[in-house]
């Protein structure tokens, strides 16, 4: 009796620990691939201060893409839009794929760290500003 009690509480733990060695962990595994990338068009907006800023990415297979920021400022009276529009080449900072360098033709380049895309959204932070972009 007490030995068919034991093997029915060491098969219980069995499968319970089966069961969680199998489940995954969306919020650690990063696994970053062009095809995630490169899929969607990637927009942030935030507002501080009176100033909206925007920011879109598009990223292509071939290492290329598009940037555009617009700044709009707002006072009392007035609102004021200034856009850009960048061609930029990008590439994975390493093998891990956490980081992005994107060099804007003709203007500068920076790099995106800690990168991380799920399924709605693209995050990194840039000169240690945290961004999030959703498509």
């Amino acid at each position: 009796m007490k030995r068919s009690r034991l093997l029915k509480i060491m098969l219980l733990l069995v499968v319970t620990t089966a069961f969680v060695a199998c489940e995954k962990n969306y919020y650690t595994e990063i696994d970053n691939t062009d095809k995630k990338l490169c899929a969607n068009t990637w927009t942030s907006e935030y507002t501080e201060d009176n100033v909206s800023d925007k920011r879109v990415l598009i990223f292509h297979t071939d290492g290329t893409g598009q940037e555009i920021q617009s700044t709009t400022t707002e006072t009392e009276t007035t609102s004021h839009t200034e856009s850009r529009t960048y061609t930029i080449y990008w590439r994975w900072l390493d093998n891990n794929r956490e980081g992005l360098y994107i060099n804007r033709v003709g203007d500068s380049s920076y790099e995106i760290h800690n990168v991380w895309i799920r399924t709605n959204y693209l995050s990194g932070d840039i000169d240690g500003k945290h961004y999030t972009f959703s498509k």
